[in-house]
């Protein structure tokens, strides 16, 4: 419940949130195109109890950003944070959904087109990139068969926009070729380096994600020197988290 209602909390300029809860077998259970924030709030306690749903749910922004970043590497954590999402929630061991939103004062690029280009750059789900598009509610149960009934959690929350400088130095400019004598566009490769073969990220994005749910108030910066063997208060947590991987 307090997760939730972290998360509602970060997006303040929200009146109105797109409510979906569904059955194990995608049948509607709730579905509240545009509920209010009181009304959220009052429903929140009943909507979380329900058993064997997935609960879904997006602030109804013109200026919101949100990426389904399935496996997403943990070597290209830092780059994520550096966008300033206002939440990065972990829906599953190794997968997460990136909430952002732009600068109302800015007059760059669209929502759409930024979903679309972050999606691209950080491989993010192309599927998932409608403006429509639901992320799933941080607190609550997933219970998506192989997800062992993860509960999301949330583990960036910040009040901050896009990082607008980020998202130039993290997606590609189009390149330009002339083909038969017209002027074409060549396809945007990835912004991120895949990753290699012998690459052990996914152990090392598992310790970092006990890490963070054993230490909330924790920094990147902390859980970096944690995880990398440093001294200091978080040391303790830091081992027990990389133990458990064994």
């Amino acid at each position: 419940m307090e997760t939730a209602l972290e998360f509602l909390g970060l997006f303040p300029e929200a009146h109105a949130w797109n409510v979906s809860i569904l059955s194990t077998d995608k049948r509607a259970v709730v579905y509240r195109p545009s509920c209010s924030r009181d009304v959220l709030r009052q429903n929140l306690p009943t909507w979380l109890s329900l058993h064997n749903t997935h609960f879904f749910i997006r602030p109804l922004l013109r200026t919101l950003v949100f990426l389904d970043l399935d496996g997403f590497p943990s070597q290209h954590w830092e780059a994520l944070v550096r966008l300033q999402p206002r939440a990065i929630v972990e829906t599953s061991p190794g997968n997460l959904q990136a909430w952002f939103t732009l600068d109302t004062a800015s007059s760059g690029p669209t929502a759409v087109y930024v979903t679309k280009e972050l999606a691209k750059a950080l491989g993010g789900d192309p599927g998932s990139t409608a403006m429509g598009q639901q992320g799933r509610m941080p607190g609550s149960i997933n219970v998506k068969p192989g997800r062992a009934n993860h509960k999301a959690t949330l583990l960036l929350a910040d009040l901050q926009c896009l990082n607008e400088k980020e998202f130039l130095a993290v997606t590609s400019a189009p390149k330009l070729a002339v083909v038969g004598g017209s002027v074409v566009t060549a396809p945007a490769k990835p912004g991120l380096k895949a990753l290699k073969q012998d690459d052990h990220s996914a152990a090392d994005w598992k310790a970092a994600c006990n890490f963070f749910e054993g230490n909330p108030q924790a920094t990147v910066a902390d859980a970096k020197a944690a995880l990398q063997g440093g001294a200091g208060a978080w040391g303790t947590t830091a081992n027990k988290a990389n133990q458990s991987l064994s």
